[in-house]
């Protein structure tokens, strides 16, 4: 994921509750102090370059008012909502395994930690990320399982899993309204002890993976 979302992503809920109260405050203080430097008699070089650095800013701040209520207004909402389920019981929900072509449910999966990977077959890091799944799957296979789980068909998802490293467990999801992270992919949930115990938006390596839930 892009290092300039990072930010907005680690701190879904405060930009959700807060963003727009911050952005306009910085808008007024921005524009106030544009305005004293405009009324300056002596215009330095100082005071002009101010002043296109304060116009600059104010292109910036209208530009993540606009990202954070309109297109990524989705993945705040996605976050926020796991960000909520951190410390409780995950909601059990059913999901299509496309290799067995069986409805599931997170409660059969029997596992001391659960990783869901909400990914896509059009997403590069996604794609990317799975053989990582895979291996830490593989080595930690006495107490982790891992989901991997993408909102398009089975026939779609079946297809596009051939001949590729993948976890042991892909999945169509079928309750679509459990959780809807739409394009901001990939997007994880750890659960231990059938707990929501973290959750990270963005590309993982095997190491991040492993950091994330595998060491104590």
């Amino acid at each position: 994921m892009e290092s300039w979302l990072q930010p907005i992503t680690d701190n879904a809920s405060f930009v959700d509750s807060y963003g727009n109260i911050v952005l306009g405050i910085l808008l007024v203080l921005v524009l106030i102090t544009d305005r004293l430097l405009s009324k300056k008699t002596a215009k330095t070089l100082f005071t002009k370059i101010s002043r296109w650095m304060l116009t600059i800013l104010v292109f910036i701040i209208v530009g993540l008012f606009y990202c954070i209520n309109v297109p990524f207004r989705p993945m705040i909402k996605t976050l926020v909502s796991v960000e909520k389920t951190i410390g409780k019981p995950i909601s059990d929900v059913s999901f299509i395994d496309v290799k067995t072509n069986e409805i599931k449910r997170l409660s059969s999966i029997d596992s001391e930690l659960i990783i869901i990977n909400f990914w896509g077959t059009f997403c590069p890091p996604c794609i990317k990320e799975l053989p990582d799944l895979k291996k830490v799957e593989d080595k930690y296979a006495n107490k982790l399982k891992v989901i991997a789980l993408s909102n398009e068909s089975p026939e779609t998802i079946k297809r596009f899993i051939e001949n590729r490293i993948v976890p042991s467990t892909i999945g169509s999801i079928i309750d679509k309204d459990w959780m809807n992270p739409e394009e901001f992919l990939p997007m994880s949930i750890f659960i231990k002890n059938n707990q929501v115990v973290n959750k990270h938006f963005g590309l993982m390596t095997f190491e991040d993976i492993e950091t994330l839930c595998c060491k104590d």
